[in-house]
């Protein structure tokens, strides 16, 4: 399925939202901000660790590692790109822990209009 990875997402006044990260110590990179684009956040959910209930790190298999990080490197090329169903539900499952449903809800629409507006998920 085809989606523009280039769309923004909006506050809930239809402002663009900006998308800050952290500094980080070990690589000294400063707190930065950029557009919240559908890229940049789908990229960062894909190389996001997740942990369980528990606060436990969810091991994942190292194939699936790469598999995230190649994703995740299409992704953040931008424009148009060719996505398959199946890597549109990684993207969707790993969103829906990533951020809160001003992100979440939108990114869902943007890259599934149909079962982004799915009840009951």
């Amino acid at each position: 399925m085809k989606i523009n990875f280039d769309q923004r997402l909006m506050d809930l006044e239809l402002n663009p939202l900006e998308w800050e990260t952290n500094a980080c110590p070990i690589c000294r990179r400063g707190r930065t901000s950029k557009p919240a684009t559908l890229k940049v956040l789908c990229a960062d959910a894909l190389v996001q660790g997740y942990t369980d209930a528990r606060g436990q790190p969810i091991q994942i298999p190292g194939d699936e590692h790469v598999r995230r990080f190649k994703l995740a490197m299409k992704v953040m090329q931008g424009g148009e790109l060719d996505i398959s169903v199946e890597d549109v539900a990684l993207i969707r499952d790993l969103v829906k822990l990533r951020f809160t449903p001003l992100f979440a809800g939108q990114i869902w629409l943007m890259i599934d209009p149909e079962k982004g507006a799915t009840v009951n998920e």
